[in-house]
């Protein structure tokens, strides 16, 4: 397994060799787009590695929280909801996203506005964003235009995945726990074995789901989790160094692939395990605080 951990302090490759052209940089996404990686840089600098890490552009109005990469585009999600492509050398604000009906009842528990957190594709190549707290949003036609997925604002989605080496199935974190869906329209939760339902991640290998549960925002007894993907089982948590966590698990710091699973923690420490959940090494710690990760070969 080769592995990439980005810090509010840098990059590392494997966790140890520090990548220079991130020294001192906070790195807060890293998204695969075939042999090519595209990272958050400094929260609105979007860079690319193919043999060497290079800055493409910066989107400078906002906070950028997620990527979406594909052959043919990148997407770009940010503070105060918007979505940004990449045309050309310029990001340019998508107007498609701008023009949704129901952006006026997005927003946030804390009166502030709502932020585009996370992307996926499912597996009709359609666009999934998760908007906190909107809700989700997709389109079919390459971001051209948009609609609201049929699925309560209240449920606070805090992740959208789509497995696509499993069950092909959709899948959120959210506030009230998990959920899944095969259409994007019915949904289904799913909480059973979990200590709390608060969720902030969740990611899938060729068998399995994994999400990072807690008691709420503040990250009380936070813990990784992991059930048969489809099945009926119950939840059960991971059995990795250290026991409960300090901090919630984010979006970004929790990625599988395969049977490999790898995720980051805010006080600097990365686990990982190459057999589906079942044993877990910490094979990093007193790194910076963890933002991001992401396992290539």
């Amino acid at each position: 397994m080769t592995f990439w951990v980005g810090t509010e302090n840098g990059l590392f490759e494997n966790a140890e060799e520090p990548v220079a052209a991130m020294e001192g940089r906070n790195v807060s996404a890293l998204t695969p787009n075939g042999h090519s990686i595209w990272a958050i840089v400094d929260d609105h600098s979007i860079w690319r590695y193919d043999d060497e890490w290079r800055e493409l552009g910066q989107i400078g109005d906002f906070e950028v929280h997620c990527l979406l990469a594909s052959e043919d585009a990148l997407f770009a999600g940010t503070f105060a909801a918007h979505v940004y492509q990449l045309v050309g050398d310029t990001f340019s604000l998508v107007d498609g996203f701008e023009r949704l009906e129901t952006r006026n009842q997005w927003g946030t528990p804390w009166g502030g506005p709502p932020s585009t957190r996370t992307m996926c594709r499912d597996g009709n190549d359609e666009i999934y964003a998760n908007v906190h707290v909107g809700g989700l949003a997709r389109s079919a036609d390459e971001g051209r235009t948009w609609t609201q997925a049929p699925l309560d604002i209240e449920v606070d989605v805090h992740e959208v995945h789509h497995d696509s080496e499993g069950s092909g199935a959709l899948m959120i974190a959210a506030a009230r726990g998990f959920a899944s869906s095969h259409d994007g329209v019915e949904w289904r939760f799913y909480n059973e074995g979990l200590h709390a339902h608060y969720l902030r991640a969740v990611t899938t290998t060729s068998r399995s789901t994994f999400v990072c549960a807690s008691r709420g925002p503040r990250g009380q007894e936070t813990a990784i989790y992991r059930r048969a993907t489809g099945s009926e089982t119950p939840f059960s948590r991971c059995e990795y160094e250290g026991g409960w966590l300090s901090k919630n698990v984010d979006a970004a710091a929790l990625t599988a692939t395969g049977n490999e699973v790898l995720f980051g923690t805010g006080d600097g420490y990365v686990h990982r395990s190459e057999d589906d959940g079942q044993t877990w090494a910490c094979c990093a710690a007193d790194l910076p605080a963890v933002k991001t990760v992401l396992i290539t070969h």
